[in-house]
């Protein structure tokens, strides 16, 4: 990769990273490869924060009602 494709993708990362709440003075000190396993690790725990209430309730709805055709399952 030559360092103008670098630059740009490390540009790309940072920029997420931003977006994401990743501290902008820390970040770019990482190489492309942390800010990229950093960025995914934000996002999932906006995801995960995000869609908390459901979870819950999800599994909530599991423990009480059981698995779809639970009853049918052979093993």
């Amino acid at each position: 990769m030559n360092s103008i494709e670098n630059s740009s993708t490390k540009s790309s990362e940072l920029c997420a990273a931003i977006q994401l709440g990743i501290d902008s003075g820390e970040a770019p000190t990482w190489n492309a490869e942390d800010l990229k396993k950093r960025a995914h690790a934000e996002k999932e725990n906006k995801w995960k924060t995000d869609h908390a209430e459901f979870i819950k309730a999800y599994n909530r709805s599991i423990e009480e009602d059981s698995l779809p055709l639970d009853d049918l399952r052979t093993f």
